[in-house]
């Protein structure tokens, strides 16, 4: 087992997927998932027989096949990976092949390292720019590093019900009932301290680890980044989820929150930015695939 601590140096183990041909006209598509993502999942995706929530609404696709990478290949390249920070990719760190982990650092995992880390990943699989970036929940906190330095390469970027940011990630999560997680957070105090020796056929070890990685990262990137890290010349759509944990009833306490950021963004140095909700759960591209790659396409500049 060999334990990674830069995040450079995880990119040639990282699992990806990487279809279409290149259209210039058009760019590269990068799929970011958010938590407990797999690279494979934007194209196969199955949803356990027992969860009440997704089968309230009705599928565009039958499962498992929802092949909503495949939809956005037949017009230029794509490109989704699994992130070595994502919380509970057990996939990635409980695979019995894999013999490289990474253990982030407040020092190794910060903005600026996770987007020259993206940068990287994207020059070692001959991505070619411009980069149209479609980033589900957590995914998108990934995206807004890489536009921060790197917004020439960045065409049009796509927020699927992506975190909140600054104060309103704050009072989003006070709402969930985890605002003494963050207050841990602020304190450093995070729910695990690395070591040089982890049983990988231990899932509890793995799950301490998995969640130190996602705190270390939650630290740097919302103590350091708030909507002002929009991009103010690249094209953002941002689709929100008006559903937390009832699928039959709206949210009132979410899209308040949704609608403060929302009333903030709408000033003229935010013009890039439009806004929409959307009848779907969280993970829209799971039960709306066609319409969401359809509406990508239709949407690009």
């Amino acid at each position: 087992m060999n334990i990674i601590n830069n995040l450079q140096e995880i990119i040639p183990f990282l699992p990806h997927i990487k279809t279409g041909k290149y259209d210039k006209n058009i760019g590269t598509f990068i799929l970011i998932g958010g938590s407990s993502y797999k690279s494979t999942d934007f194209d196969k995706f199955q949803v356990d027989k027992n969860d009440k929530f997704y089968r309230k609404f009705n599928y565009e696709v039958e499962y498992p096949n929802i092949n909503f990478q495949t939809r956005l290949s037949k017009i230029s390249s794509t490109f989704s990976f699994d992130r070595p920070t994502d919380l509970l990719n057990l996939n990635l760190y409980g695979n019995a092949k894999n013999k490289n982990i990474y253990i982030a650092s407040l020092t190794d995992l910060t903005i600026k390292n996770y987007s020259q880390f993206l940068y990287n990943l994207f020059n070692y699989h001959d991505l070619k720019p411009p980069y149209i970036f479609i980033a589900f929940s957590e995914g998108g906190w990934d995206v807004l590093s890489f536009s921060k330095y790197y917004s020439n390469l960045t065409k049009q970027i796509y927020f699927i019900d992506t975190p909140l940011l600054g104060k309103y990630w704050i009072m989003y999560e006070k709402f969930r009932g985890n605002l003494k997680w963050y207050k841990d957070l602020e304190k450093k105090k995070f729910s695990w301290k690395p070591t040089n020796k982890i049983d990988l056929s231990n899932k509890d070890i793995l799950q301490k680890m998995d969640t130190y990685n996602f705190e270390i990262k939650t630290y740097n990137f919302i103590n350091k980044m708030t909507i002002n890290d929009f991009p103010k010349k690249v094209p953002i759509i941002i689709l929100w989820s008006p559903y937390y944990d009832n699928p039959t009833k709206i949210s009132k306490e979410k899209t308040d929150i949704i609608n403060k950021m929302n009333k903030e963004l709408h000033q003229p140095q935010y013009s890039n930015i439009a806004n929409f909700y959307i009848n779907a759960p969280h993970q829209i591209e799971r039960v709306m695939p066609i319409t969401l790659s359809n509406f990508i396409i239709n949407t690009l500049i």
